[in-house]
């Protein structure tokens, strides 16, 4: 879900994405947040997403952090083309 949703705000912001990946927050010590890395053929940037936001987003509820801090992330790659 979180990959699709991150795909769907990659194209409307005109951001052409080549990986996705969500790594569990508790292997670096962290039970409530995630590592969101997302790359394009030449770069790369990386946010942490809490599990309360991505629960939010499973549960078709809005959830305005999420998209604001994925949102950036894609900025930053769409800087650096």
């Amino acid at each position: 879900m979180m990959k699709k949703y991150v795909k769907v705000l990659a194209n409307q912001m005109g951001v052409e994405i080549s990986k996705i990946n969500l790594t569990d927050g508790r292997l670096y010590g962290c039970k409530d947040g995630h590592m969101l890395d997302i790359h394009t053929e030449n770069e790369s940037t990386s946010t942490v997403v809490f599990q309360n936001d991505i629960s939010k987003l499973e549960t078709g509820d809005e959830c305005l952090r999420l998209e604001t801090k994925i949102r950036a992330a894609l900025s930053r790659l769409s800087d650096s083309a």
